[in-house]
């Protein structure tokens, strides 16, 4: 199998940072900012977490207002917990 380049830097006009870990076994590495990955890691948690709510995770409502509404109401009930 061959092993995937990375990705270029600006794609789409949109500049963005590579945050994920390369491979063990990967012939150049590349540098690895551990300060953006923890960030990136407490997201995909926090979006797990809010995913657990079987409204916000099946989308019942359909008006894009009342969607961002429970999805607010979500964050809110997990920060004060």
């Amino acid at each position: 199998m061959r092993c995937v380049r990375r990705p270029p830097n600006n794609v789409c006009g949109v500049s963005w940072e590579l945050v994920a870990p390369p491979k063990a076994n990967r012939r150049k590495p590349w540098a690895l900012n551990r300060a953006a990955y923890r960030a990136r890691n407490a997201i995909e948690r926090y979006f797990g977490r809010i995913k657990r709510l079987r409204g916000i995770a099946n989308r019942y409502h359909q008006l894009a207002h009342v969607y961002l509404n429970q999805v607010l109401l979500a964050c809110i009930h997990f920060m004060t917990k």
